[in-house]
């Protein structure tokens, strides 16, 4: 078995805290995907789901780079990408951001890109009119107090962009299939190729979140 280290015994409430999310919002049982079974999670899943499954709602882009984004140190080491040439960026009295044309529209988003996933001091002086790509913006994430056992398929749907759990284990042929770009952020994560015995509460497990089938 191949292991990722990581504290068992963590705090799982203090780790949720980061996103907003408390125990009572996360799921408060184990995530058991169980042999020769599909478990899917995604958007479709939000309205019917009484726990587990939460949308994030950022209200800076700090937020945004907290919760999927690396760490900044981490992002100086990627490739530096031009500063995008936005001409009409401005911000008024109350703060709203105008653009005039499409490509600058994308260049702003290509600064939110910057300040996510590399050194945000680099576009920080930027910051207030990032914020404002946020108005009603979401971050779909799946958290979970307990561990994840996958003994079939797990497909997490493009839509989910951060999965929180305690300890994930993968076995025999399980199999995690990431649709998108997904955080995962769990205590560890760990693989058992062959040499285990599948219990009869295994084969019968019915996950109270997401589709199985």
């Amino acid at each position: 078995m191949a292991t990722v280290k990581g504290n068992a015994n963590v705090d799982m409430a203090g780790r949720l805290k980061p996103y907003g999310v408390t125990a009572a919002q996360a799921l408060g049982e184990p995530i058991i995907v169980p042999p020769d079974k599909v478990l899917s999670l995604g958007l479709s899943d939000l309205k019917q789901a009484k726990a587990g499954i939460v949308q994030l709602k950022p209200k800076t882009i700090s937020d945004v780079k907290q919760w999927i984004g690396v760490k900044d140190e981490v992002g100086r080491k990627r490739p530096v990408a031009a500063m995008p040439q936005i001409t009409s960026l401005t911000l008024s009295d109350d703060r709203t951001l105008a653009l005039r044309n499409q490509a600058d529209s994308r260049g702003v988003h290509q600064l939110a890109e910057m300040y996510v996933l590399g050194d945000s001091a680099a576009v920080k002086h930027l910051e207030p009119a990032i914020n404002k790509l946020l108005i009603d913006a979401s971050i779909l994430g799946i958290f979970s107090i307990h561990d994840i056992d996958v003994y079939g398929t797990l497909n997490i749907d493009p839509s989910v962009r951060v999965l929180v759990a305690r300890n994930i284990r993968i076995w025999g042929k399980g199999v995690i299939r990431v649709r998108g770009q997904v955080k995962i952020d769990a205590v560890s994560i760990t693989g058992a190729a062959r040499g285990f015995t599948i219990s009869p509460d295994v084969l019968k497990a019915i996950p109270r979140i997401g589709r199985l089938t």
